[in-house]
């Protein structure tokens, strides 16, 4: 059985981590998912929704890295997958980030900020993380008290 793996990182640079981190209440500022060839995906600021190789590449040295698990089927670790590699090219949501932050659904397409792009993967292998929480609402934080 495959392990679907999430990163939460504690940024430790006042643009955009410490911002993040003070607006949501919370000690994380960035989530990725951590493919198991040890790959990751995330939404960047910086270029977007990416498929690097190096799970530190971009964030400040000595950023803390916590990571989260669980066991998945097959097809849901093959749906996760699929559905990030289909998102990659993608633009950084701002304006969803923002609306995250401020509490407003701001409409917006084709774009997605961090814990609401791993969010959205899982939901589209059929694991919701939090109940009665649309993407748009999840912040890295919120990602952590998954059960």
């Amino acid at each position: 059985m495959p392990i679907a793996r999430i990163g939460l990182y504690r940024g430790k640079s006042f643009f955009p981590s410490t911002i993040i981190k003070w607006f949501t209440w919370s000690k994380y500022s960035h989530a990725a998912f951590f493919a198991e060839d040890g790959s990751v995906y995330e939404s960047w600021y910086v270029g977007g929704v990416c498929h690097r190789t190096d799970l530190h590449e971009g964030h400040t040295p000595g950023t803390v890295i916590d990571i989260y698990w669980m066991t998945v089927t097959e097809v849901q670790y093959a749906a996760i997958i699929n559905f990030l590699r289909s998102q990659v090219g993608k633009k950084y949501d701002f304006r969803g980030l923002l609306g995250m932050v401020f509490r407003r659904n701001i409409d917006r397409t084709a774009s997605w900020f961090c814990s609401e792009l791993v969010f959205k993967a899982f939901q589209e292998a059929g694991i919701n993380l939090l109940s009665n929480v649309s993407p748009e609402q999840v912040s890295p934080g919120m990602l952590a008290t998954s059960p």
